[in-house]
């Protein structure tokens, strides 16, 4: 019974308090816990860091989720490469993806036959992309031997409208680069390969990545070979003689025998 003494009152008093004290403390916590995952940040891109490929040394690429009619264009952008073999700026075009792709939907977005030509841009919106892209990038040319290239493909959940995944990629219509990105799609949607691992590899360094999956890198066209062609045949004589030869070369020559045997044989008989 002492302890209801006044001793024992402020013992109790010190205590009740002290407990207060620490539900105060354990309701502040569980309130921030509850609500940090229910923040959203607006008005700003959140970027999606994933892991590249074991095959990539690199550190992870960051692709950042596609804003669709972003069409911002830098300027200060430089084409990396050559001939077939070219890749974007990666400042400029880091590549984006399509926040309505996710692995777990594969089957019933790119993995589903005909599925990309349900979000694909039109042709008015890419090519007016181009034609700023090609001015700020200083880079010259027909614009019809110049492809307005999705970095992360549509097929591999690519942005489809955003400024940060298309590039004026140069090599023809189409390139090599078409060839990897429906390998890429096929061992994703036979789940040999993540989604992301695939992204990653082909906005990281498409040429490194075309080169591990097919032994080789991208194909460089072989330039034609130029002949040396005789000049057009005329009806006049030259200097008298009696024919032109296939090389260019004239041939006095009295009868038709053996004229021109060996100038690579008759073009133009003269008499």
């Amino acid at each position: 019974m002492g302890g209801f003494g006044p001793q024992g009152c402020s013992d109790m008093a010190r205590r009740t308090k002290h407990r207060l004290i620490i539900a105060t403390v354990v309701l502040g916590v569980a309130a921030l816990v509850d609500v940090g995952p229910t923040m959203q940040t607006t008005g700003a891109v959140t970027p999606a860091t994933t892991r590249g490929p074991a095959s990539h040394s690199a550190r992870p690429h960051s692709i950042v989720v596609g804003i669709d009619g972003y069409r911002t264009v830098p300027t200060g952008c430089r084409i990396a490469g050559r001939s077939t073999r070219v890749r974007p700026d990666t400042t400029c075009t880091p590549g984006a993806t399509n926040p309505n792709v996710n692995q777990g939907n594969i089957q019933s977005t790119i993995c589903a036959r005909g599925w990309t030509g349900t979000i694909r841009p039109s042709s008015s919106w890419t090519g007016s992309l181009k034609v700023d892209q090609m001015a700020a990038w200083e880079i010259t040319g027909n614009r019809s031997n110049i492809e307005e290239d999705h970095l992360v493909s549509l097929e591999l959940g690519g942005a489809p409208k955003d400024s940060r995944n298309l590039w004026p990629e140069k090599g023809g219509i189409p390139n090599p680069k078409d060839r990897l990105e429906n390998h890429l799609k096929d061992l994703v949607c036979s789940n040999q390969l993540s989604l992301a691992d695939a992204q990653v590899a082909i906005a990281t360094n498409w040429v490194q990545a075309y080169k591990q999956q097919f032994g080789s890198p991208p194909p460089v066209p072989t330039p034609p070979t130029t002949t040396t062609q005789p000049p057009p045949p005329t009806t006049t004589p030259g200097n008298g003689a009696t024919a032109l030869c296939r090389d260019g070369t004239y041939s006095y020559s009295k009868t038709h025998s053996g004229t021109c045997s060996g100038h690579g044989g008759v073009a133009v008989w003269y008499r």
